[in-house]
């Protein structure tokens, strides 16, 4: 909760790709020096059945980082805890809808957010 509510946390909002202007869309809080990330979806469609979010984080070095699958609540909304790294180098975080695990995003892309 800290890391959601300090004023040193860096907060990058994730729009949809298809339609920048429909409600849903992600947040990704990290603070450098800080081994926890949180990525916050909300307002997420429901999926069919066998298909998930699935949140990515891409490394300077090029390398994809799964951050989990989402679960979601009856308003759309989902949330994934990372520890271990404070998100220092991440130059993309995307949300895919998949319906296989994979190693690297699969699936379309309906939440981006890139590095200027």
């Amino acid at each position: 909760m800290a890391l959601l509510t300090s004023t040193e946390t860096i907060e990058h909002r994730l729009t949809p790709v298809a339609d920048p202007t429909s409600p849903e869309h992600e947040h990704w809080y990290h603070r450098p020096g800080i081994a926890t990330q949180v990525l916050v979806i909300e307002m997420m469609p429901v999926l069919p059945s066998g298909e998930s979010y699935v949140g990515w984080l891409r490394h300077a070095d090029g390398s994809w980082q799964r951050a989990g699958r989402f679960s979601l609540d009856a308003y759309g909304y989902g949330r994934l805890i990372l520890t271990g790294s404070d998100g220092v180098g991440v130059q993309q975080v995307v949300v895919t809808r998949q319906d296989t695990e994979t190693s690297g995003p699969a699936g379309a892309v309906v939440l981006r957010w890139t590095a200027q």
